[in-house]
């Protein structure tokens, strides 16, 4: 993924799946791992592109 300005992002599917990097395969608790980095690409806890985000995710979870 990339940015607006051009920077790219990596996201690392199966470590998101619960399949942990030098430890096999793991049941993750957490259903998504949000670092500091992507909220910072989205602008910040308190702008509209986070909010948009979170109710995107909500949605997403919500159909899965």
């Amino acid at each position: 993924m990339l940015d607006i300005e051009g920077h790219i992002s990596h996201i690392d599917f199966g470590f998101l799946l619960s399949n942990a990097p030098g430890k096999g395969f793991t049941m993750e608790k957490a259903p998504f791992k949000l670092t500091e980095e992507w909220i910072e690409v989205l602008g910040g806890q308190q702008t509209k592109k986070f909010e948009d985000f979170r109710k995107r995710m909500a949605k997403g979870f919500m159909a899965l």
